[in-house]
């Protein structure tokens, strides 16, 4: 499950970058940008606070 949350995570960081990206090559307006940065924002929120800052195991 853990590494699942990481994954879709990692996801969500790159929908983050590629928002303002896509935009900039105007093949999104300004509010899809918006949009799809909210919601990459809301999952990242939501699924990195389950993974970030635990010990991984075998670690010291």
């Amino acid at each position: 499950m853990k590494k699942l949350l990481e994954i879709i995570s990692y996801f969500a960081l790159i929908a983050v970058v590629a928002a303002p990206v896509l935009f900039y090559m105007d093949k999104l307006d300004l509010d899809q940008n918006k949009f799809w940065m909210l919601i990459a924002t809301i999952v990242w929120f939501a699924s990195a606070s389950f993974w970030i800052g635990t010990k991984k195991k075998g670690k010291a």
